[in-house]
């Protein structure tokens, strides 16, 4: 009798833990908080040199910021250094669990994307609240992105446009792309990779929505101070976007994040 009382306390506890570990392995992108055990992340980026724009380019488009992160990192398929590999790599967050396979893939093809992927701008619709402030964790937010070449020089227009989208949150919609947008940005559980924005908010241009794992080390200081960022973008029809370090972002882009803090 004993033994039987035994067991069934070990699996009432063995359910118990099975159960917490389901509930935090998939935290909402925006409002998940882990507790406090690592030291914050410093970023530490490398010189690296500057880009090599060809004289015969046209006069105004070599100067654009995301033209020149191109030029700086090449035409695919790219090869790295040693060193650069190092310094671009990055690791899972202790709090994510396997079980939120969108953002696992993120880690898994990072070096592909790096090495075939096409250089774009997303914006920030929504962020953990932690990327604000410096912190020890990457943490997620939902970004819009585009293979337009218009948003190349209007990336301001890409940021209204997330702005809008935001605005859907918690909001009913009549529209059907609309209300599936709202539904997956009130929800903050679906990761809405490739998901795209509702045909109403982008003046019939291709914008697409995905969950982006911001990663401290390759902003200039560590934490979101403005919500347009350069990013690689999978080849493959994924959503799968990878943060461009800013070790690779024009002076002219720095400063607009310096100045944000």
């Amino acid at each position: 009798m004993y033994f039987l009382f035994a067991l069934l306390a070990v699996l009432v506890v063995w359910v118990v833990v099975v159960f917490l570990r389901s509930r935090d392995a998939n935290e909402p992108l925006v409002t998940a908080t882990p507790k406090r055990e690592e030291p914050d992340i410093i970023p530490r980026h490398p010189v690296v040199d500057p880009p090599k724009i060809p004289i015969d380019a046209p006069v105004d488009a070599p100067s654009l910021p995301i033209n020149l992160i191109r030029q700086s990192l090449g035409q695919t398929p790219r090869k790295f250094s040693k060193a650069m590999r190092a310094y671009h790599h990055i690791d899972p967050p202790s709090w994510l669990e396997n079980s939120d396979k969108d953002l696992q893939q993120i880690y898994k093809q990072q070096e592909r994307i790096r090495r075939d992927g096409r250089i774009i701008w997303c914006a920030v619709v929504q962020a953990n609240g932690n990327l604000f402030q410096p912190g020890p964790w990457d943490h997620g937010a939902s970004v819009l992105w585009s293979l337009d070449p218009y948003f190349d020089a209007n990336v301001d227009e890409l940021l209204s446009i997330a702005r809008e989208c935001y605005a859907l949150k918690g909001v009913d919609q009549t529209e059907a792309d609309a209300l599936r947008f709202s539904q997956m940005i009130t929800n903050e559980m679906i990761r809405g990779m490739r998901l795209p924005a509702p045909a109403k908010l982008t003046g019939g241009r291709e914008v697409f929505h995905s969950s982006l794992m911001v990663a401290r080390k390759h902003l200039p200081s560590g934490h979101l101070t403005e919500n347009i960022m350069p990013v690689w973008v999978d080849p493959n029809p994924t959503g799968i976007l990878i943060l461009v370090p800013a070790g690779y972002w024009p002076p002219s882009l720095t400063v607009a994040w310096k100045a944000g803090e």
